[in-house]
């Protein structure tokens, strides 16, 4: 697993996180705000290539976690901050795509979670739930 050591200035509170594969993630996060999902959205089973869009705004560079709740409980991790690569910042605003597991049961209970490394206040879930249905038949 990532290990995470905090550093603390007089401006901010940095987070230095040890990934698995050698390299070290920051974070300096303040606040984040999830955009989307963000409840009432409705996506076919994905299998594959597909891919579903998390949207959130944060307001200082650095890797976060990406949660998937399903009925108000944690069920898996999607990303953490050791995967800031994946995660794209322009003005203020971050995208990754998720790509769910085969095993993903359909559901209308699903919500997202981002939140920073070791700062459980610095988050934001779904508002609502969304929901994943079975695929559209061919």
């Amino acid at each position: 697993t990532d290990s995470t050591d905090s550093t603390d200035s007089t401006t901010t509170s940095t987070i230095k996180i040890s990934c698995k594969d050698g390299t070290t993630a920051t974070s300096s996060l303040a606040s984040l705000t999830l955009q989307k999902p963000n409840g009432g959205e409705s996506y076919p089973y994905i299998n594959g290539d597909g891919k579903i869009e998390i949207k959130w705004q944060q307001d200082k560079l650095g890797g976060t976690y990406i949660d998937l709740y399903k009925a108000g409980a944690f069920y898996y991790r999607i990303q953490g901050p050791c995967d800031e690569y994946k995660q794209i910042t322009a003005n203020g605003i971050t995208k990754t795509k998720w790509n769910p597991h085969d095993s993903l049961p359909v559901g209308t209970d699903y919500q997202i979670k981002v939140h920073a490394p070791k700062e459980a206040t610095i988050s934001s879930i779904s508002d609502a739930y969304f929901s994943i249905t079975k695929p559209a038949s061919e």
